[in-house]
């Protein structure tokens, strides 16, 4: 991660120091956040994390399990789209926005899956909304047999940043 990266969101990662203890290090947390970021784009399992970082596997998975229950990954894409909307000369908040969905197959696991008649596949359908420069606002995912007019509806009740007129 680079440095500029690093300082637009390090005030959302790095949290207050309320317990005893001694607190951890700036650098340990990104490179908690730089861990995180080599398993998500290499799609290697948390056990395989290389030798290179000098912290483990376990506490970087239970730092990512802190952040999503947290729902720090929505903050930090809500500061970066605000932050990359005003350099485009454009308000912070949108005030229209995009919704598309595509079906895909789904392997054969627990959960909802459903037959999509139109494109003739199984599996999921993925739901997402963006802003007129392609940004993602909220994303939803449903059984590929749900109804497009029924998962916008959804869709639009889980976006973070309402369209403002």
């Amino acid at each position: 991660m680079t440095d500029t990266a690093w300082s637009r969101i390090s005030a959302l990662v790095i949290p207050a120091h309320t317990r005893g203890g001694r607190p951890c290090r700036e650098h340990r947390w990104r490179e908690y956040v730089d861990a995180l970021l080599f398993v998500v784009t290499t799609g290697i399992p948390w056990r395989a994390l290389p030798h290179d970082f000098t912290i483990t596997w376990s506490a970087t998975h239970k730092h990512f399990t802190r952040w999503t229950n947290r729902r720090l990954w929505e903050q930090v894409l809500a500061v970066l789209r605000a932050e990359d909307r005003v350099q485009d000369g454009r308000d912070q908040r949108p005030t229209a926005a995009v919704v598309d969905s595509s079906s895909v197959k789904s392997t054969p696991v627990p959960g909802e899956r459903g037959f999509d008649g139109a494109k003739k596949v199984d599996g999921i359908k993925r739901h997402i909304l963006v802003d007129t420069a392609g940004r993602l606002l909220a994303a939803h995912l449903t059984a590929a047999n749900i109804q497009d007019r029924v998962a916008f509806a959804d869709l639009l009740a889980k976006n973070p940043c309402p369209i403002t007129s």
